[in-house]
């Protein structure tokens, strides 16, 4: 196979450009994707669709050490609630 440019060896080998645009929502036959779960109404047994949790704002700079543990608690509640670590 020789070719000046990429254009020529397309051609040589029989293979087009696309026209696609790179954009998901020029996308064709796209799947159906249903809303995210909030928090308490996801349980682990809920299939499907994305499982949110409740927003938990960051901790403050300087938290002493039982902020910090009920902060993780309740995200580590949050997990199990939606099932991503076990009960």
């Amino acid at each position: 196979l020789k070719a000046t440019d990429a254009a020529g060896a397309r051609k040589a080998i029989g293979a087009g450009t696309s026209s696609f645009s790179g954009s998901y929502n020029d996308l064709s036959n796209k799947p159906t994707i249903p809303p995210a779960y909030t928090l308490p109404a996801a349980t682990a047994e809920a299939l499907g669709g994305v499982k949110k949790g409740a927003a938990i704002p960051d901790l403050a700079s300087g938290a002493d050490a039982a902020v910090i543990a009920t902060k993780v608690n309740s995200i580590l509640a949050q997990l199990r609630a939606i099932g991503v670590i076990a009960v």
